[in-house]
């Protein structure tokens, strides 16, 4: 029987080894919205990368590689939800 864990595990076995091609992709359109920056949803449109891919992708720039930020700005995302904006530190003004 296929517990929840060993489906995880086989996701993330599954994703690894593009998982640095697909940061690098996130970044890089966050990086060229400059300060105006770019939600989950508007990467997801602009790359058309699943949600529940980039989601893991801005976290491990934001936490692991400290490489984009959360801002305290929102935009409503296709819903009409709000959703924070991320932008790249190198974005920001010093």
């Amino acid at each position: 029987m296929t517990t929840p864990q060993d489906t995880s595990a086989q996701a993330l076995a599954s994703v690894q080894p593009v998982v640095p091609t697909i940061q690098q992709r996130v970044y890089d359109y966050i990086l060229a919205q400059g300060l105006n920056g770019a939600t989950a949803d508007e990467i997801e449109v602009a790359l058309n990368i699943s949600g529940s891919t980039i989601r893991p992708r801005l976290r491990e720039l934001e936490f692991d590689q400290q490489k984009i930020i959360l801002t305290a700005a929102t935009r409503l995302t296709r819903r009409g939800r709000k959703a924070w904006i991320y932008t790249s530190w190198e974005a920001v003004p010093e």
